[in-house]
């Protein structure tokens, strides 16, 4: 009798919406399936891609992952309810709430034949299943238990000593190698800076994709080369060029300090780019500087939302907290990155996003700059001087402090494989696609393998 009841109660919830709100045009494609737990699901209007995006029903959703569906007619807004999470949106909004957080949503809910639709992804993730979509058989699959999918990526940088070495060592356990080998002045032109044809020619042995990495971190010149189409066409011109000659999978974008006044241009330039580079079969990444909010001034040139609708991947540069010119403290603090994370999954798709993770540490004289340490040369610093580093709580990372022969006092903070494992944990958390490592050579042994079984990495077992 109770489900009767219900059953007419969300009848006349979707008479309602049907009455009171238009949906707006779907972009055709071609049928999308569902299958919950492997087993398929018909919902009365079929799944459909709006502006990327699977949309479903909520009620075929809600109902095969256990859910409570609540709407209120006044404000149009629905409220689910599974195992003591809730996920809040309302019709045509693009602001919606998973567990008291904010998100920004792609495509807003809609009504489309009497039926309430909505953003699968983000709905079904927000009740704490798990999605993944199979492009080649355009299907949506959702395991209600939360499993990490396997489609989990770890990538890596390639740049200075010790990183051939390693990308040799550790091929197997990842799914993507960036290779630092470019920069891009104010009119647009590329100079590589870095030649590495060893790692190119050991990506392909080993059957890896490769994208190339184009810096620069001028303001200056960035404010100009963002500021002109026409220097923007001629890096676009020339970044076609160097993927055709070079055989590159894809590239990637580090443009570090771009100005707030530039952040307009910044978008146009990756809107051009991938329109220039998608129908080459090539992908396009963008390393970003990690923030909390849209608040601190510096970080403006940045705007995350328009960036992750046009790329392709987008790696959020989680560390440096504290850097080389600063005062001393965590590379990456626990704590920090969450934060870090939480942030750039409300305005980027989570299976768009790479955790950025430094592997690394510095020692901090008491004047002047820090000196880079790997986490095993941090480690050997502090045995050879008979110390023991402290772990510190909150940051969940190790430090030490030690005097030098001149009586200057030092401190030392840096990863290991703990640390780092924590991170990943956070990337795993969010539903982040995977994770991005700075860089190869510097991780302690062991890690590799351990973060490509975290994520489902080929090579992992």
């Amino acid at each position: 009798m109770g489900k009767q009841r219900g059953r007419a109660l969300v009848g006349l919830i979707c008479l309602f919406f049907f009455l009171g709100v238009m949906a707006p045009p779907a972009v055709a494609a071609p049928p999308v399936r569902l299958k919950v737990d492997g087993r398929p699901l018909s919902p009365g209007v079929a799944p459909r891609l709006v502006n990327g995006r699977v949309v479903v029903p909520v009620r075929a959703v809600a109902e095969a992952l256990g859910a409570q569906v609540e709407w209120e007619s006044r404000s149009r807004q629905v409220t689910l309810r599974r195992e003591g999470r809730e996920v809040r949106a309302w019709v045509g909004a693009t602001a919606a709430w998973r567990d008291g957080v904010r998100y920004r949503l792609d495509v807003p809910p809609f009504i489309q034949g009497g039926r309430l639709l909505v953003p699968v992804r983000f709905f079904a993730e927000g009740l704490g299943a798990a999605v993944q979509w199979d492009g080649a058989t355009r299907e949506v699959h959702i395991a209600s238990g939360g499993l990490v999918p396997s489609a989990g990526e770890v990538w890596a940088y390639y740049y200075g000593r010790g990183a051939q070495e390693d990308l040799e060592a550790a091929a197997s356990h990842l799914s993507h190698v960036v290779i630092y080998s470019y920069s891009v002045d104010a009119r647009g032109n590329l100079a590589e800076t870095s030649p590495y044809p060893e790692a190119r020619q050991t990506a392909h042995s080993q059957g890896l994709p490769a994208s190339v990495l184009i810096f620069q971190n001028d303001p200056q010149a960035l404010a100009a080369l963002l500021g002109d189409a026409e220097a923007r066409r001629t890096f676009v011109r020339q970044t076609v060029d160097l993927l055709r000659s070079e055989g590159y999978h894809g590239v990637n974008l580090d443009l570090e300090g771009v100005p707030p006044a530039a952040r307009a241009g910044y978008v146009a330039l990756v809107k051009d780019l991938a329109a220039a580079v998608r129908p080459m079969g090539k992908t396009l990444s963008l390393s970003l500087p990690a923030k909390e909010s849209e608040d601190v001034a510096w970080q403006k040139g940045y705007d995350y939302a328009a960036l992750g609708a046009l790329a392709d991947r987008v790696v959020i540069m989680a560390y440096d907290q504290h850097h080389p010119g600063g005062a001393p403290g965590p590379v990456a603090a626990l704590d920090w990155v969450e934060r870090v994370t939480r942030f750039a999954a409300s305005q980027i798709p989570p299976e768009k996003l790479l955790l950025g993770l430094g592997s690394y540490g510095y020692d901090w004289p008491p004047w002047g700059r820090a000196k880079a340490l790997t986490p095993e040369a941090a480690l050997a610093l502090a045995q050879s001087l008979g110390l023991t580093p402290a772990w510190h709580e909150t940051a969940a990372v190790p430090h030490f402090r030690y005097w030098d022969a001149a009586g200057g006092a030092h401190e030392v903070w840096y990863e290991n494989l703990d640390s780092l494992g924590r991170k990943a944990a956070v990337a795993r958390k969010y539903g982040l696609r995977g994770v991005a490592v700075w860089r190869l050579g510097f991780p302690p042994e062991g890690f590799w393998r351990q973060i490509a079984q975290a994520f489902g990495v080929r090579g992992a077992a």
